[in-house]
């Protein structure tokens, strides 16, 4: 192995004979590759009528995304485009300019609504332009379409799509084709194929482009598709040396992260764990059975604040198996230890590109933090690696067969694609980015402002003819962690706030690990009191003195404060009984007698359980709409 290692057609930037070289090789190798497998240099579904490539034509497909789905969407949309002859950019809300924005004439928005109803962080500034900076009349030249995603589950479904689609229209766009609402709780991808299938790309190039008749060879057609090859439109080359200070250096590619689940690595901070102990008295972590109370020091983190029931993200690390497998795959095995910088490739027609994770890093890094091996394979990415064996797969059968399964994507390569020609450093730029998770802080600042607590159950479930599918982060907090480890975390604030009025009743409902956020209040309400206000905790767990999590805490707090304690034990009898059943039988009462009192109700666990809840909380009269109104039901949900 030679001591430097580039990908295809890698070009040193500091010297100009090895770019003439790097230019020569580049055009004979994409000849021969091209003669090889084939390939058109004109995509299936080409426009038949040669648009004009200005901005009068162009469409602008905006994203405003948390998760990194909008993005993905606005991405496909881009491709779709392209295969039709269509001019694109695809603009991050990050980078939203409302003088370049009021010129441009055709927009597509995918727009995701956070939390109660809120913009996604990138999309802040657009946000605060549409309702407060916007003059009338601005867009009266821009025509327009919108498709949310939002969660039913939450009172404010796709809010932030639903102000966008109106505001523009307001504002005098012209919506060219109806507002979509993508449901996370359902298949946000049927949601979002079904907007698109209802006449999107018709409405697009008849009323944006103007075009009234559309050959066959313009409108989309049935059949496999060839798709271009992925390599051929990568913006970067990674390049591999021993020593870090080897690497060529480029002006051109900056740091800051290419997508918005990258931007985490940029901003988050490296804490320790303090201390870790597990929760459950009869834990079975071979069967799933293991939930754990993890501290984490900040003490180091001058600029590291929160507060009670916040959210900690926690960017998890691959387990060493699925790296050495990847490693394996690509025959890199020698080279983990080898450190990765990129530099732009020859193909890129971008001045700037920002590089998808900090470098200079070793390969053994960027594939155990920055590459999401243990996730679903993404559309994305089946298509970009469809796209490198030419007709071996058609992407649209591998996605309707694994829908629904637990593939993971180191599977996926070093199965399915195992004869994928991808090099190492052609995946590290089209593999899922490894995405931070959320875990609700259940520590109070007010008892360790210095100190982070949460809480964390490990996710495993069975699959057929496979070992169990776990998550990566829950298995790694769960099970291999120690005090001393070192893990990239950052605060994110959360809705759960403990009532402004110290006397208002407050009621807390939560079933497993969902007692985290209550706990953080009861950390809270022992330090700082509430004696005028009445208190009631509803729990379930399966069993009393196998996973009741926190349950000396919990007795110890109802003894102390006065707060009234309801459980529920699902298999300690015949019948199931859970939480929400505490709700209409033996807390009916008190819970009757705290909505009199304008309480606040926080509600955690999983989606089933909340809607569940809710129900109950209608069942004994609560005025759930006021109250969501109100903002005293607060609800976080997963699953």
């Amino acid at each position: 192995m030679p001591a430097g290692v580039a990908d295809h057609y890698a070009l040193p930037v500091a010297a100009i004979t090895t770019a003439g070289l790097a230019v020569i090789s580049y055009f004979v190798y994409h000849k021969y590759r091209d003669q090889k497998s084939g390939q058109k240099k004109v995509p299936a579904g080409a426009a038949a009528v040669k648009i004009p490539d200005d901005d009068d034509h162009k469409v602008f497909i905006y994203f405003a995304s948390q998760t990194g789905t909008a993005e993905g969407f606005a991405n496909e949309l881009a491709d779709e485009a392209q295969e039709m002859g269509l001019h694109t950019e695809v603009v991050d809300f990050e980078e939203f300019d409302p003088d370049t924005f009021v010129e441009q004439k055709n927009v597509i928005i995918l727009a995701a609504t956070y939390g109660e109803g809120d913009p996604t962080d990138n999309a802040s500034e657009f946000a605060n332009w549409l309702s407060k900076e916007a003059q009338p009349g601005c867009l009266e030249n821009m025509k327009f379409t919108v498709m949310g995603l939002g969660n039913r589950q939450y009172v404010h479904f796709n809010h932030f799509a639903i102000v966008i689609d109106s505001k523009l229209a307001e504002l005098g766009a012209t919506r060219i084709h109806e507002l979509g609402l993508g449901d996370d709780d359902a298949d946000i991808d049927e949601d979002f194929a079904k907007w698109k299938d209802e006449g999107l790309w018709e409405a697009v190039m008849t009323q944006m482009m103007g075009i009234r008749e559309r050959s066959a060879s313009s409108a989309s057609v049935g059949g496999k598709k060839e798709l271009p090859d992925v390599r051929n439109k990568l913006n970067l080359v990674a390049n591999f040396e021993k020593a870090k200070t080897n690497l060529p250096y480029d002006a051109t590619v900056h740091g800051g992260g290419m997508d918005v689940i990258s931007k985490f690595y940029f901003t988050a901070d490296e804490a320790t764990v303090k201390d870790i102990r597990e929760l459950r008295q009869e834990p079975n972590p071979e069967e799933g059975l293991t939930t754990v109370h993890l501290d984490v020091d900040i003490s180091t983190l001058p600029a590291a604040r929160y507060r009670t029931a916040d959210n900690l993200e926690i960017l998890p690390r691959n387990p060493e198996w699925e790296v050495n497998a990847i490693a394996e795959r690509f025959g890199c095995e020698d080279m983990l230890d080898m450190y990765v910088g990129f530099t732009r490739s020859l193909s890129c027609t971008k001045t700037v590109v920002k590089k998808p994770f900090p470098t200079p890093c070793t390969l053994r890094e960027a594939l155990t933090l920055y590459c999401d091996l243990n996730g679903h394979p993404t559309k994305a990415f089946v298509r970009d690696m469809c796209s490198t064996e030419a007709g071996a797969f058609d992407p649209d059968e591998l996605l309707l067969k694994w829908k629904g399964e637990l593939v993971t994507v180191t599977e996926a390569t070093c199965e399915t694609f195992k004869a994928s020609p991808i090099s190492i450093g052609e995946f590290l730029q089209i593999v899922p980015r490894q995405k931070c998770r959320a875990y609700t802080i259940s520590s109070s600042n007010l008892e360790h402002p210095r100190m982070i607590s949460t809480t964390v159950g490990l996710i495993h479930h069975p699959r057929s003819g496979k070992g169990p599918f776990k998550g990566v982060t829950t298995q790694q907090l769960c099970t291999s962690a120690r005090p001393g480890d070192k893990m990239w975390v950052q605060v994110r604030a959360s809705s759960f706030r403990l009532p402004a009025n110290p006397t208002a009743p407050i009621i807390m409902i939560s079933a497993g690990t969902g007692i985290a956020p209550m706990r953080a209040f009861m950390r809270e309400l022992s330090i700082k009191p509430r004696p005028a206000a009445k208190k009631i905790m509803l729990f379930g767990c399966r069993y009393r003195d196998k996973d009741w999590i926190y349950a000396d805490e919990t007795k110890e707090f109802a003894e102390k404060s006065g707060c009234k304690l309801f459980t529920a034990f699902s298999r300690e009898q015949a019948e199931k009984i859970y939480v929400q059943d505490l709700v209409t039988t033996t807390a009916k009462a008190d819970l009757e007698e705290a909505l009199k009192g304008d309480a606040y109700v926080y509600i955690c666990g999983t989606q089933s359980m909340g809607r569940s809840v809710i129900e109950a909380l209608r069942t004994i009269g609560a005025d759930v709409d006021k109250m969501r109104a109100e903002k005293r039901i607060v609800e976080e949900l997963w699953g």
